[in-house]
């Protein structure tokens, strides 16, 4: 069954970035799909999801069926910097090729993009004829709840949104980035690299210029980061030369290295692994960034000091224990290993850690009916059961519509 969202667009108020507050006020717009249940389903909540780097909408394309037809509206936003959404520009350089002005990194902080994405559900009407989620709907349509479905750094800022909107949130599910608590004082990104060397190719996304080197090497880079997990997962044996070339391509100056060093870039990635996206979907992607630029979706690699600032506003360290969470884990995730979700029930009570056995970073692609499964069974278990337990009236809807 092949169902069709609407494609809508919600325009900001003019603000200030909260780490920015004397800024000049400025609006953004993003682009969202409200993919809906089927006539004849009963919506029983609406999903708030939230793609990674380097995605957009379209990230979620696998999952959208089975989660209509069980009866939740996905509305699913191209985040700032990506698809249809605003870019702001970040660099000086960026600022002036789109007319002048001030960059403004500041924008892509995470409490400023939750309080962007709360008008959003609002312009949605989110929650609105939901069986869970629409008590605190005003005649407007505003003020819905929803569960968060997020990935990569869409699941960063799952949990920001955790954080910042709590009181529109009935549950959070994260797919390979754990809850990360604010520290007392700013990390470099030196200082994370040293603890967690995985994430040397972020030292990378960090510096500006890595925007001009992605941009001329485009498609091979999409080809390397959406490489299937598993060195011979290629159609073509790959000789011990070319595996350690390609070897730990997350570590500090490897992946600039494979797209810009005048022997590595012979590589044919291909033999490496195969690609997690068919040629037709690739070449869509080569396209959509290629049209937009990277700017965008690499400043959000470059708000550590910003989301710093912002952090210091929250009251709390972690997340109730009263909010239902669920995180998935790949087992194959070279960029954000299992193992960085050890500690995280400590800061989130509720989470539920779920190993995901053989799929790689892009899991939702990759094993999209494990998600689509675990989720549902995560939301039937400890999502609705917690808002029929909280909410008097809400049991009195559940009771009513289930027919007992």
């Amino acid at each position: 069954m092949s169902i069709q969202p609407e494609s809508r667009f919600y325009v900001t108020p003019f603000n200030t970035p909260p780490s920015q507050p004397d800024a000049r006020p400025s609006q953004r717009r993003y682009h969202y799909l409200d993919y809906k249940p089927p006539g004849g389903v009963e919506q029983k909540a609406a999903v708030l999801v939230l793609h990674g780097f380097p995605d957009f909408s379209s990230s979620w394309r696998n999952i959208v069926s089975p989660l209509t037809l069980a009866g939740f509206r996905l509305i699913i936003p191209d985040l700032l910097g990506y698809g249809l959404s605003s870019s702001p520009p970040t660099s000086k350089a960026g600022a002036k090729s789109s007319g002048g002005g001030e960059p403004r990194l500041a924008e892509y902080g995470g409490k400023a993009i939750c309080t962007d994405l709360d008008g959003l559900l609002d312009h949605a009407k989110a929650g609105q004829g939901a069986l869970y989620g629409s008590q605190t709907v005003d005649k407007e349509g505003r003020g819905g709840r929803v569960i968060v479905l997020g990935h990569d750094w869409g699941s960063w800022l799952s949990w920001k949104v955790g954080q910042w909107l709590q009181h529109r949130v009935m549950g959070i599910a994260g797919l390979c980035v754990p809850f990360a608590p604010p520290t007392p004082e700013p990390v470099s990104i030196d200082q994370l690299i040293k603890f967690l060397p995985n994430f040397g190719y972020q030292k990378f996304f960090a510096e500006e210029r890595s925007t001009k080197i992605i941009e001329d090497n485009l498609e091979r880079f999409l080809r390397l980061v959406y490489t299937k997990p598993g060195l011979f997962s290629g159609p073509d044996q790959p000789t011990k030369g070319e595996l350690e070339k390609a070897r730990g391509w997350n570590l500090e100056g490897r992946l600039e290295k494979l797209l810009t060093d005048p022997e590595l870039s012979k590589l044919d990635i291909s033999k490496v692994g195969s690609c997690i996206l068919d040629e037709r979907e690739l070449q869509r992607y080569v396209s959509v960034f290629r049209s937009r630029g990277m700017e965008g979706p690499l400043s959000w690699y470059r708000t550590r000091m910003i989301n710093f600032q912002e952090d210091r506003d929250l009251k709390e360290s972690g997340l109730p224990a009263s909010l239902p969470a669920l995180l998935l884990t790949p087992s194959e995730d070279v960029a954000v290993p299992a193992s960085m979700s050890v500690n995280m029930p400590r800061r989130v009570p509720s989470v539920n850690i779920v190993p995901v056995q053989g799929s790689g970073h892009f899991v939702q692609n990759e094993m999209p009916n494990v998600v689509s499964t675990e989720f549902q069974r995560w939301v039937e278990d400890k999502v609705f059961p917690s808002e029929r337990n909280a909410s008097p009236f809400s049991f009195k809807g559940w009771l009513t519509r289930s027919k007992l």
